[in-house]
């Protein structure tokens, strides 16, 4: 199957399996024209947009339509026929998520959203709100993104290239810390300097560059001259 047009990072075109259900629907025209490849399919099962990219399915659910009865009542339940559809849809689909739609999500459309959350909680089901198929797309794009293989590496990456960035900084700011330097001397040296290494192999030149006085700058040299561990 052809890879999705444009960098990981950007819009991209992804083919979209759209059931029948949904041909004439504003979630499948939206999805058109965001120049998706959309294929429609009576095979799959209703109101299901299928990624196949990513591994992903999505079934659109109309909270009004989830129970026996709108409004609902003491007696409503939720709809046997959405229940099968949505225990067929687990069946087939690794990784499921349910949009469940509704123009305000009021009391009604909240004990509609917590019958179907009670009836599968113990189930690998994702339920996301949405307003209208706007929402539905962007949350359905979004979520082809994050977990398309290319993505999830870059994402992997960058997530490990911040926490090792984070974690330098915390251990730079605790080393120089027992310089005696106030708090302000040393995010100052941290932010001039950058590494500890850096730091260590400074100039009496390149620190005074760091705003640091001229006593300040002398101790930092005696701390790193000293042949000791700091933990």
């Amino acid at each position: 199957m052809d890879e999705p047009k444009g960098d990981v990072t950007s819009n991209q075109q992804w083919p979209v399996i759209v059931n029948a259900s949904l041909q004439n629907s504003d979630v499948t025209r939206l999805l058109q024209q965001r120049q998706h490849k959309t294929r429609v399919s009576d095979t799959t099962l209703r109101h299901t947009c299928i990624f196949p990219l990513s591994g992903v399915a999505f079934m659109i659910v109309p909270l009004n339509e989830s129970l026996t009865d709108w409004p609902p009542n003491a007696d409503s339940v939720l709809d046997g026929h959405l229940v099968d559809r949505i225990e067929k849809f687990l069946a087939v689909h690794r990784n499921c998520y349910l949009l469940t739609t509704a123009a305000l999500h009021g009391h009604h459309e909240m004990t509609a959203l917590s019958a179907l959350q009670n009836r599968f909680m113990d189930r690998k089901l994702y339920l996301l709100p949405a307003h209208n198929a706007s929402e539905c797309v962007q949350s359905m794009e979004t979520i082809a993104k994050a977990t398309y293989k290319p993505s999830c590496e870059m994402i992997r990456q960058r997530l490990c290239k911040l926490l090792t960035n984070q974690v330098s900084e915390d251990i730079v700011l605790h080393i120089i810390s027992r310089l005696g330097l106030s708090q302000h001397e040393c995010l100052v040296l941290q932010q001039g300097r950058g590494t500890l290494g850096r730091i260590a192999l400074a100039s009496r030149e390149e620190l005074l560059d760091c705003s640091l006085d001229s006593d300040t700058v002398d101790r930092v040299i005696k701390f790193f001259e000293k042949d000791c561990v700091v933990v």
